[in-house]
């Protein structure tokens, strides 16, 4: 009867160890967190809820895993931070959540730069030897810039509009080739004229 109590006992010693063994891992799932770069900043938010209440500590890596940013959050049962890389610059950052029983990393990927996707548009050939340049979707500053063949310029204006239209009459230009551009920070656009 002692060693039927005793393997008792001991089977009910194991089943609880197990029990508490495979409940501590289940409830580090109990936080998720969610990282999200904004669109055309250098910020990020970060979101989770802290079940547990935790006390918890925040810390930000840079790509060469050297810790820029470090912060302790406290124990909130709900958290929201919105974090500015601004002076740290554009690139991938690791998000480290730390507590005590909780341990969860999230990347996130920083582009500030607005990018200038414009639309450039231009007439396929002088006609009465007139040329248009039109622009759309323009989120920055571009010049529109009419150079020669040995690259002279000729004309050049600084466009802020989003949308515009711009008409050149080329008749007093000598014969030869020219080009008509719209210069962005992301990217230029152009077009060839030959004046016979």
């Amino acid at each position: 009867m002692n060693s039927l109590k005793s393997i008792f006992i001991f089977t009910l010693v194991i089943t609880l160890s197990f029990t508490s063994f495979t409940s501590a891992f289940a409830d580090e799932d109990n936080i998720i967190a969610t990282v999200k770069a904004l669109p055309n900043s250098t910020k990020f938010i970060l979101k989770f809820e802290n079940e547990k209440q935790e006390k918890l500590k925040v810390k930000i890596y840079n790509s060469d895993l050297k810790l820029v940013f470090s912060e302790a959050i406290g124990s909130e049962a709900q958290i929201q931070r919105l974090y500015d890389m601004t002076a740290i610059g554009e690139g991938t950052y690791t998000v480290l959540i730390e507590g005590e029983t909780y341990k969860e990393k999230r990347t996130v990927v920083i582009e500030g730069k607005l990018k200038n996707n414009f639309i450039a548009t231009f007439s396929p050939k002088a006609t009465n030897n007139k040329v248009f340049a039109s622009i759309e979707n323009n989120k920055g500053r571009v010049k529109l810039i009419l150079t020669d063949l040995e690259d002279n310029i000729l004309y050049e204006e600084t466009i802020n509009e989003e949308s515009t239209e711009r008409t050149f009459n080329l008749k007093d230009l000598d014969r030869g080739t020219y080009f008509l551009q719209i210069v962005g920070q992301d990217k230029t656009d152009y077009e060839t004229y030959y004046i016979d």
